[in-house]
């Protein structure tokens, strides 16, 4: 499974020792695997270190069988009496590619600028909704020259 991994930090940009911080991961929705096992929903959690470092497994998006699959994300976290203070719900969509994981950073979805196109034999290592790749080389020699857009 691919490596999703980051830093959690407040906007001091410090970490949250003695808060126990936990992110969670949920999938939008049930899938099912190429290889045909059924996904179900259950919440993939993390604890970040005291430096606020932090990494998870989780199972591909773009290799599934079934359907348009992201993870959400939260973040919830005591005060130093281990009272519950606080959890926030990032309205992240997150796409996890087959190929190696990556940082969080990387693999959020981000509104594509509409006028930029990806030109190019291979699609893009990870589109993201509203992305356009021109299936050709800029030479003109190979491809379809069909243009195709990402979608929700």
């Amino acid at each position: 499974m691919p490596t999703i991994s980051g830093t959690l930090r407040d906007f001091g940009l410090t970490a949250f020792p003695g808060q126990s911080p936990v992110i969670t991961f949920r999938a939008n929705g049930p899938a099912v695997t190429q290889a045909g096992a059924l996904l179900a929903t259950k919440d993939i959690s993390v604890t970040p270190n005291s430096a606020g470092d932090w990494s998870v497994n989780l199972a591909a998006t773009d290799t599934l069988a079934t359907g348009n699959v992201w993870y959400t994300i939260s973040i919830s976290w005591l005060d130093p009496a281990s009272n519950y203070i606080s959890v926030d719900f990032p309205e992240w969509r997150l796409f996890v590619p087959a190929k190696g994981g990556g940082d969080l950073a990387d693999l959020l979805e981000k509104p594509a600028n509409p006028s930029l196109v990806w030109v190019g034999l291979t699609p893009p290592f990870a589109p993201s909704p509203g992305m356009k790749w021109l299936d050709t080389n800029p030479d003109g020699t190979a491809g379809t020259g069909n243009l195709y857009e990402w979608s929700n």
